[in-house]
């Protein structure tokens, strides 16, 4: 379509459809009204544009993809199942690669001739969030020109893809409102163990507080903290009342698959457990029982954190790992007795390295046979920080929570779940034990804090989701308390009373 031809055309929006006020352009009209929404109406509108695109004079092509391009509000866009690639430029060869393809050049972009359109249609579930970027001329990595949309990685940003029913978590998000912890940086080092900066998170309110802390200890540390957003979570999660205010301690690695998985493991394991945590026990005001503790890694440092957990459950009674790696070190342990009172919660990417999906599988399976407490959690996302950073408030609300809302444990944590909680014989005096009812059923973890968000005590049980669970063992003195109960399906909590 040469310029000419637009000197009396005039757009306007309705509905996602354009209409031309040329009545001399009739056919055109018709034809662009129908493509210019294609990508609204699915995969196959978007093939019949392009087809009806290659059906026109060459020169017309590029005006017509100009104007779809103008028109699209969304890239790439979506529809249903569907995401339609799209990028512009001059080039030889044009790929996608991503967490879809394992970053392999394999989806190759397919030209209109006589312009610098490309696209490629895939199909995703609904609800995947994918990191992505374009390959031109199979060495230049770019990111999606019109994609506002970017995850920070490990080897810089990448675009995202959002498929229609994503939704980014909401205490990924920094709010100006919120009061921010303040972090400070000090130097480690032992033996084989080269020095390091960790970096430690106190919570807001920490200098006037008399209470004492949880501790959750971070592998990959800084990475958590600068493409984790983890910061942020902990500033968002502890105003919203939603976990305890707690202390968390960010390790770098340095010698990563050494002190991670293989020669080093045990001296990096005595490293953290006795020289990073013994400072942070003997300089802060912390919890001491490993119950109040949890060591979270992705990846390696996923297997970093379960094999640390599970040899010493005298430091750490909590364990996230994300997209791990497992190996017999950990699997080896989980099978033998006694059994560990530790908490697991395990989350994989159905577009993570293919390797590591049966191993954390595998890993669920067993914690169910041996009857561990966990939360396991499948997901429509890849190996990448973007996919990380959203679970990481699920696994805080698992292994501290607060509040008397109920929040789930399956890495969705800003939504709701339904769950009831129910203290049986209210009021209770001091010296009884505590009883209570919840619609929560399987293995569950039970926590008792006072009101100064100080857990007094901890235990795991079985729950039918019917009848009264005791809680025997614990005889609480006269006060305020909230109990939470833990499963699979979510956290639920409730405030009670002991009289004298």
């Amino acid at each position: 379509m040469c310029r000419d031809n637009f000197h009396s055309i005039l757009f306007f929006r309705e509905e996602d459809a354009f209409f031309f006020a040329d009545h001399r352009m009739k056919s055109l009209r018709l034809f662009l009204a129908s493509v210019l929404c294609a990508c609204s109406l699915g995969a196959q509108s978007f093939r019949e544009f392009v087809q009806r695109v290659e059906a026109l004079p060459a020169a017309q092509r590029s005006a017509t993809t100009d104007s779809f391009l103008l028109a699209q509000k969304r890239f790439p866009p979506v529809a249903d199942t569907t995401a339609m690639f799209v990028y512009q430029g001059t080039a030889n060869v044009v790929t996608v690669a991503g967490d879809h393809s394992g970053w392999a050049q394999k989806d190759s972009m397919r030209n209109i001739a006589g312009t610098t359109f490309w696209y490629c249609i895939k199909t995703f579930p609904r609800d995947a969030r994918l990191d992505y970027k374009y390959v031109v001329n199979g060495s230049t990595w770019v990111l999606d020109a019109k994609n506002p949309k970017q995850v920070s990685g490990g080897f810089g940003p990448n675009s995202s893809l959002e498929m229609p029913d994503y939704s980014a978590p909401e205490e990924i998000i920094s709010r100006s409102t919120v009061a921010k912890g303040r972090f400070i940086d000090t130097t480690f080092g032992s033996g084989s163990i080269a020095k390091r900066t960790v970096r430690m998170y106190l919570p807001p309110g920490f200098d006037a507080s008399s209470a004492r802390f949880p501790v959750v200890l971070f592998h990959d540390g800084l990475d958590y903290w600068n493409l984790g957003s983890v910061g942020t979570i902990l500033d968002n999660l502890i105003a919203d009342k939603k976990i305890m205010p707690l202390i968390a301690v960010f390790v770098p690695a340095q010698d990563r698959v050494p002190e991670y998985r293989t020669t080093k493991r045990d001296a990096y394991m005595s490293f953290i457990c006795d020289t990073v945590m013994g400072y942070v026990q003997r300089r802060f005001p912390t919890i001491e029982s490993p119950r109040f503790r949890a060591v979270i890694g992705a990846s390696d440092g996923g297997h970093c954190a379960l094999y640390q957990g599970v040899m010493r459950p005298d430091v750490f009674g909590n364990i996230g790992a994300q997209s791990s790696n497992v190996t017999s070190l950990i699997t080896d342990r989980l099978k033998a007795d006694p059994r560990l009172t530790t908490d697991f919660h395990l989350d994989i990417g159905m577009f993570d390295i293919p390797q590591l999906i049966p191993l954390v599988r595998n890993l669920r399976s067993l914690l169910d046979t041996r009857q561990y407490a966990h939360a396991y959690k499948e997901v429509n996302e890849g190996h990448s920080w973007g996919n990380w950073r959203a679970r990481v408030g699920a696994i805080l609300m698992r292994f501290f929570p607060l509040g008397t809302s109920a929040v789930p444990d399956d890495g969705s944590a800003s939504s709701s779940v339904t769950a009831t909680l129910e203290v049986m014989a209210m009021p209770l005096r001091a010296g009884e034990p505590l009883r209570f009812r919840t619609s929560l059923h399987g293995h569950v973890r039970i926590r008792v804090c006072d009101l100064h968000g100080r857990y007094v005590y901890t235990a795991n049980a079985f729950s039918d989701g019917s009848t009264s669970v005791d809680v025997s063992a614990w005889t609480p003195d006269a006060g305020m308390y909230i109990v939470a109960v833990s499963s699979d399906a979510g956290t639920v909590s409730r405030p009670f009373i002991v009289h004298p």
